[in-house]
């Protein structure tokens, strides 16, 4: 075999290769989105896709999401003026979310594309948050299931910054 046809095969089999390992990370990375404040965010249809849920504050701002579809999971990071901290515990009371500090799934990763969500998860573990748990809540969007996921908020209550991230559960594991 002539050098130029071994050099070509070694090309071709290394592009194939190169190809394989772009899909896979396009295929398996997580899908950053950002928005302007909540009307930008029902505008762009994010709480019809049901990752995240239209309950958040309507004076949520800068908000920031990556989701996997692979992973059924997401992760958001919105801020709220410290003001509406209380009314916002309220709500997710309401809800049926528990305060569960020292005891959360951390949140979900979603490959060598994107870091752990839109936020790192050293910010979650910040002692001055306050942390919100929902236990196997079922997702929906329009006539599709998402999942049933544990869904946990974390509060700082004087910046405002609010993290959000599902886990998603099986059947088996629900502890309902």
């Amino acid at each position: 075999m002539s050098t130029l046809k071994y050099e070509l095969k070694i090309i071709f089999k290394t592009t194939i290769v190169v190809i394989i390992i772009l899909l896979l990370f396009l295929t398996f990375g997580g899908k950053a989105h950002k928005y302007y404040d909540y009307n930008h965010a029902r505008y762009e249809g994010l709480f019809e896709r049901g990752w995240v849920p239209e309950y958040i504050p309507e004076s949520s701002k800068r908000i920031e999401i990556v989701n996997g579809a692979s992973y059924s999971a997401a992760c958001v990071r919105f801020y709220i003026p410290a003001s509406h901290s209380d009314d916002f515990v309220r709500i997710l009371n309401q809800k049926g979310y528990k305060q569960v500090n020292d005891s959360y799934e951390e949140p979900p990763y979603f490959g060598l594309l994107y870091n752990r969500c839109a936020f790192d998860v050293d910010d979650v573990k910040n002692s001055s948050l306050e942390i919100y748990n929902l236990k196997t809540e079922t997702l929906s969007t329009g006539n599709y299931v998402i999942g049933r996921h544990d869904t946990y908020f974390a509060l700082d209550k004087y910046s405002g910054v609010v993290y959000y991230w599902l886990v998603p559960r099986s059947s088996s594991s629900d502890n309902l």
